[in-house]
């Protein structure tokens, strides 16, 4: 959801080189700025913007629960979040930090979102 729009839905009557300009133009702040896409061409940058979600989340809620399987990457746009392992705040994630970490083995930590979060 987006601004009271339902993204998904809008896309879906779109033609798909129209549904592609559109996701790159949304996700633009981190497919331009996020140096991982830096090198990435066009056609490429496309793709991977069709595949993009964005999600809102709420200070302290967690998003990802230690050990979690999870098959997505995460990227921070705005706000921050923390990463807890055994009750203790072992990183501190911001804009252009991505996930999923690895800390002594287990898959992501519990990774609740700290005030103003949005990835």
């Amino acid at each position: 959801m987006h601004g009271g729009t339902i993204i998904i839905q809008v896309l879906s009557y779109c033609p798909t080189g129209t549904r592609a300009d559109i996701c790159v133009h949304l996700n633009r702040v981190v497919l331009q700025q996020h140096s991982a896409f830096c090198h990435a061409d066009n056609s490429c940058l496309r793709s991977l913007a069709v595949r993009m979600s964005v999600y809102h989340v709420a200070p302290g809620d967690v998003m990802f629960h230690q050990r979690e399987s999870l098959d997505a990457l995460c990227f921070v746009v705005s706000g921050s979040l923390e990463v807890i392992q055994d009750d203790v705040i072992v990183a501190i994630l911001s804009v252009y930090n991505y996930g999923p970490l690895n800390f002594s083995g287990s898959l992501t930590p519990s990774t609740p979102a700290v005030p103003n979060c949005c990835c």
